[in-house]
Formats: structure tokens, C-alpha cells, sequence
């Protein structure tokens, strides 16, 4: 299995919280799967969240999505998205 994380920042934890579970189903068309979110505990408006995904191809089409200036704007993500793509190694 693979795993993407990505890493970013939001102005308004709320608002990105009801944004993401509204869009569900954009996650499950791109064969995404959530399996953690983590907030930092010396910003709780820095996330990281790991996904498990099926493949690089199909996560890509999702990140351009999730990037959109609109998109970016109704998460109220602040700045770049980082993201790094991960192996099981043990």
C-alpha cells in the first residue's frame, strides 16, 4: 500500500473541518482513503493528514483539486501544500 501526506496550514480549523467532511466523496472517487489527522500541538492550525491510496496517478488528480484557488480558499489553507508520498517499509 502507499500512503500520501500532506502537510499545510489553515486560518480557520472549523471551517476546514466542516469543508473536509463535506467532501467525502471526492476522496472516495480518487480511491482515497483517511487514515489519520494530526494537528500540531504547538499550532492546532498546522495539519498533517496520511492518507492510504491505490495510486500516485489517481492522488494527483486529487491534490491539483485540492489546490484550486477555490478550494484552497473554502479549507482556508494558508500558504503551500507540502506533500510526499510513502512506502511501507515495516
Amino acid at each position: 500500500m502507499l500512503y500520501l501526506c500532506l502537510k499545510y496550514k489553515v486560518i480557520d480549523f472549523l471551517q476546514w473541518h466542516n469543508t473536509f467532511m463535506k467532501n467525502e466523496s471526492l476522496r472516495v472517487a480518487a480511491g482515497i482513503k483517511v487514515e489519520n489527522i494530526l494537528r500540531s500541538r504547538n499550532n492546532p492550525n498546522f495539519l498533517t493528514i496520511l492518507y492510504g491510496i491505490e495510486s500516485i496517478e489517481e492522488s494527483e488528480s486529487f491534490i491539483k483539486l485540492a489546490s484550486t484557488e477555490k478550494m484552497m480558499k473554502d479549507l482556508t489553507i494558508e500558504g503551500n501544500i507540502a506533500v510526499e508520498y510513502f512506502e511501507v517499509f515495516y
